[in-house]
């Protein structure tokens, strides 16, 4: 389908559902150009007017209001918006119901993937899409990406469970071939490059963790990716790794390029030609916050807390969203001369900590730098996974081509235990294949034991 016709096609659905996509992206179009200042002055306006919301018509947040002893009015500024709780993924478990607003007659219901555990579902307005959406094509438009640009798309559907017939309609619509990111043979691999020759896709989009492995398999078998002539590929869902990074762009010869979202709050960042990762702050209020509450430095890490200010159905309000990042000074500015806020690098789940033998807690992003250095020394490692069986013991499973040689299993070793102290003890297995989680996501660190008290109540230092 010609893309003009495929982008035609594609409002045309969006403003008959209520998502009014065409509006919405061109409002974005307009305010990323906005002052720093007018654009705070935005982001202030919709939150008090969220606030104003949850606090007439929705049961768990007149609670905590209530439990405050304040009235959405008497929040002035980001200070006094800390002092509003926490909302954790328990807390939608648990209070379901009363999340959801009582003005609010229609909705959908929506399931995040649970790749860290057990799926969270929610509600939200129809409508809210819509702003998931523009957010996410303005982010394409950066890089000359636009509705209806041909597009393979590597997603979590797992082997058993076919696409529903609106997927099917919707993939035509779009000019997008979806391959599924849980089947990675490697003849589904060498079929799926077969069906890129003939597709001639502009560009890909989907897991950076199968992204990977379809360009290591290209690598391995010294087929000429470049021949595609893909313009760029969109990485999202899972954290992008360097090495990812580094060997994606050197199989296709084209750039990387990072989204940031998540299933409750859409796309929340999105990287930009010159390479800093630009804040959707029309649609969501980004906090990076320390182990107390308080905000990050420039620098450091910190957890990442979101409010989404489009779904009236279910708001997210200062939902602890699971991930940590880098907080960037708020005056840099990206040589674009937008007016929208960066955030740094975007390490992973917050949950992910290592746990040493003395009881201190790690971020478990410490193997991947430990790895990674490996592998730019030289190590043959594809694939690996970190299982920490109990506080003493580590399990290392790695794919590789040839034997990892003891030289790197020393070098690893060493650099493990000068973080976690010498009482662990560390095995490497050297395995064919290392299976994905459900629905084709790759977890490099699950961790297979119960803390005790006393560790869970430890906090975790953020290296």
């Amino acid at each position: 389908m010609y893309p003009w016709l495929s982008k035609t096609l594609y409002y045309g659905v969006q403003t008959f559902t209520g998502m009014k996509l065409y509006a919405r992206l061109n409002k974005l179009e307009e305010t990323q150009w906005y002052a720093r200042e007018d654009l705070k002055e935005l982001q202030w306006q919709k939150l008090k007017r969220l606030l104003e919301h949850a606090y007439k018509h929705i049961s768990y947040y007149q609670k905590q209001f209530k439990k405050l002893g304040i009235r959405p009015e008497d929040i002035d500024g980001p200070e006094d918006f800390r002092k509003f709780p926490f909302l954790t993924k328990d807390d939608i478990r648990n209070n379901l119901s009363d999340l959801k607003a009582k003005n609010i007659k229609h909705f959908v219901t929506d399931c995040t993937s649970g790749s860290t555990g057990t799926p969270l579902t929610f509600f939200k307005e129809r409508s809210t899409s819509g702003y998931f959406l523009a957010a996410k094509y303005r982010g394409h438009r950066w890089h000359n990406f636009d509705i209806g640009d041909r597009e393979v798309k590597f997603w979590g559907l797992p082997i058993d469970q076919k696409p529903k017939w609106r997927e099917h309609i919707k993939d035509f619509i779009l000019n997008r071939t979806l391959f599924v990111a849980f089947d990675i043979s490697r003849e589904t691999l060498r079929q799926h490059f077969k069906a890129c020759q003939r597709i001639r896709p502009k560009y890909m989009y989907g897991y950076s963790s199968a992204l990977y492995r379809f360009a290591r398999y290209l690598k391995e078998e010294r087929i000429d990716a470049a021949r595609l002539n893909l313009k760029g590929i969109i990485s999202t869902s899972e954290v992008l790794y360097d090495f990812e990074r580094k060997l994606i762009e050197h199989v296709f010869r084209c750039r990387m390029i990072n989204e940031y979202g998540a299933c409750e709050a859409g796309v929340m960042a999105f990287e930009r030609p010159e390479g800093k990762m630009h804040i959707t702050v029309e649609n969501v209020y980004v906090e990076i916050l320390k182990e107390d509450g308080q905000p990050a430095m420039p620098g450091e890490l910190g957890e990442i807390v979101v409010t989404e200010f489009n779904n009236y159905a279910m708001p997210f309000i200062r939902y602890k969203i699971g991930d940590l990042a880098t907080c960037v000074d708020e005056q840099e500015k990206c040589k674009c001369a937008r007016g929208l806020p960066l955030i740094g690098e975007i390490v992973g789940r917050a949950l992910d900590t290592v746990v040493t033998p003395s009881g201190k807690l790690l971020h478990a992003h410490v193997f991947y730098y430990i790895i990674g250095s490996a592998i730019s020394h030289g190590a043959d490692i594809k694939e690996f996974k970190i299982i920490q069986r109990d506080e003493h013991r580590l399990s290392i499973k790695v794919v590789t081509s040839q034997k990892l040689g003891e030289e790197y299993r020393n070098y690893i070793t060493r650099q493990i235990t000068g973080f976690m102290g010498e009482n662990i003890k560390i095995d490497f297995e050297e395995v064919e294949s290392i299976p994905l989680e459900k629905h084709g996501k790759f977890r490099f660190f699950p961790q297979k034991f119960q803390r005790s008290e006393r560790i869970r109540q430890s906090k975790a230092f953020y290296i």
